[in-house]
């Protein structure tokens, strides 16, 4: 009876998980779509760096899945006679609740003690944001989710009047799911020591964070700690990815043309669509051949006619889910990159490819950078310090495009800054020392289309046409006034030529 019973679970668990997605992916109506809608949220502002609403449902989603796998295997294998399942009741943890629920609390109150710290590494950056940058808000998500799988199987064991073969399936799964909470807390153990012993890599990955900050004011507590060899520490640290991620874009002395910012409700990408539906494929063949190979080569009564209804079942919810795009909701962002280089075309964005997410870490390394300039300017920080960054930007980034498109988005961050207050000649002309150009700036060139797609992302302004908006494109005033500033300048100078002209460095 439970090789019965897991059989039909293993069969029903991925079509009711494929139904369950496809009725959350219900579009809004067309008068409701907004920038949300086509772009996704404004995560920059936010400081929860994984604020997903799927996310607990993904948790939950794979750790049942795991456990019945795990099931699964051990109860072919005792088919096989590879173990022997008549003596797993009598080594399961039946009556350990308190030791779970115990545990729990003293990894939740240690975790709680850690996150309260109000240590300060650098420049604003607290304990949170390097926990924030390690997987142990998803091991506790995982514990959690062992802990209430655990305890309900407890709770139910001790039902009585409950067939033999029904407590014995119940026995294994908990025991299967005990195993992994214990792995899970040494995960979190295994975690919390890498962090804490390697201090210097961890505070600086805490500034892989700085993206989220962008848009709001982060102030340093004592300004007088601010100086060159930290900064200049963090700028290589962030630097030195901007400049191996590049390359391996581009190539070896190679270039990007351009880039394009596009949303996926928008435009329909084949490759987006079909690199889901190979991951969701994927899931549903593991979870459809475990229950085949159960079915035949098993000691079960499942009716084959119950097999068949249910893979044509989980076909077709398969196939309406690709059809949808619910994979693509599901594995990947809402935004993506084109980078052009000659007649390729190359996919960037976050979600379940790991080459496109990969690549995508060249747009993050960039933002982390802005961050940091964003917090200098925020706090007042003398120029001196931030030409720091500027230096460092010519040291360590070998693409002249792409140290244009680094010193383009730190003259927004400038220009931006200046034009938020009154505008002063002093405070323009400041603005004009940063300027790091002595060619116009078109909009076809790498420099524009990529710092533009980055400032689309970071602000998802909505272009706006005759007065109203259109949520299907993205746009930036300010950066194309700051632009227009920029062309007009160096017109000026090469028509003039006259010292009063402003000075580009």
């Amino acid at each position: 009876m439970s090789e019965n019973i897991s059989e039909v679970l293993l069969f029903t668990y991925i079509p009711f998980v494929l139904l369950v997605l496809i009725l959350l992916s219900n579009k809004p109506k067309e008068e409701t779509r907004d920038i949300k809608f086509y772009w996704g949220n404004r995560i920059q502002e936010r400081i929860n760096l994984k604020d997903n609403k799927l996310l607990p449902l993904l948790y939950w989603i794979i750790t049942i899945g795991v456990i019945l796998l795990l099931t699964v295997i051990f109860l072919f294998m005792g088919n096989l006679k590879i173990v022997d399942i008549s003596k797993i009741s009598y080594i399961l943890p039946i009556s350990k609740g308190k030791e779970v629920f115990v545990t729990d609390l003293a990894v939740a109150s240690a975790y709680s003690l850690v996150l309260a710290l109000k240590k300060k590494i650098y420049l604003g950056i607290s304990i949170q944001d390097v926990l924030n940058n390690t997987f142990l808000p998803d091991i506790l998500q995982f514990i959690s989710i062992n802990s209430i799988i655990i305890m309900i199987g407890i709770g139910v064991y001790r039902i009585e009047y409950m067939a033999g073969s029904l407590k014995l399936l119940i026995v294994i799964v908990t025991k299967i799911t005990y195993w992994l909470w214990n792995l899970n807390i040494l995960c979190l153990f295994c975690e919390m020591v890498r962090m804490f012993t390697r201090v210097t890599k961890s505070e600086l990955k805490a500034f892989n964070a700085l993206r989220y900050r962008i848009n709001d004011c982060y102030k340093i507590e004592n300004e007088n700690i601010v100086n060159e060899i930290p900064l200049k520490a963090i700028s290589e640290y962030l630097l030195e990815k901007i400049q191996k991620e590049y390359i391996k874009i581009a190539g070896k002395g190679k270039e990007i043309d351009k880039v394009k910012i596009k949303s996926r409700k928008i435009e329909k990408n084949k490759w987006i669509t079909l690199s889901c539906s190979v991951w969701m494929s994927i899931t549903v063949i593991i979870f459809i051949g475990m229950g085949l190979l159960m079915h035949f080569w098993g000691n079960t009564n499942v009716p084959i006619s119950f097999v068949y209804i249910i893979l044509v079942i989980t076909v077709l919810l398969f196939v309406i889910g690709s059809w949808k795009n619910v994979w693509a909701d599901l594995f990947q962002d809402k935004i993506f990159y084109i980078f052009k280089q000659g007649k390729k075309k190359k996919i960037v964005m976050r979600g379940s490819n790991p080459i496109w997410k990969k690549r995508y870490e060249v747009i993050e390394s960039i933002q982390d950078l802005m961050g940091l300039y964003k917090i200098l300017l925020d706090n007042d920080i003398r120029e001196r310090d931030r030409n720091v960054i500027i230096q460092t930007i010519d040291d360590y980034i070998e693409s002249e495009k792409l140290r244009n498109v680094l010193k383009l988005l730190i003259c927004y961050l400038e220009y931006s800054n200046v034009f938020s207050r009154i505008s002063s000649s002093e405070d323009i002309a400041k603005f004009q020392t940063t300027i790091n150009t002595n060619k116009k700036v078109k909009k076809i060139s790498l420099e524009y289309t990529l710092s533009n797609a980055v400032l689309c992302e970071i602000y998802k302004n909505a272009m706006i046409k005759n007065g109203s908006k259109n949520y299907q494109k993205l746009g930036n005033k300010k950066f194309d006034s700051m632009i227009e500033y920029i062309n007009k300048c160096i017109d000026a100078k090469n028509k003039h030529h006259r010292g009063s002209i402003p000075k580009f460095v």
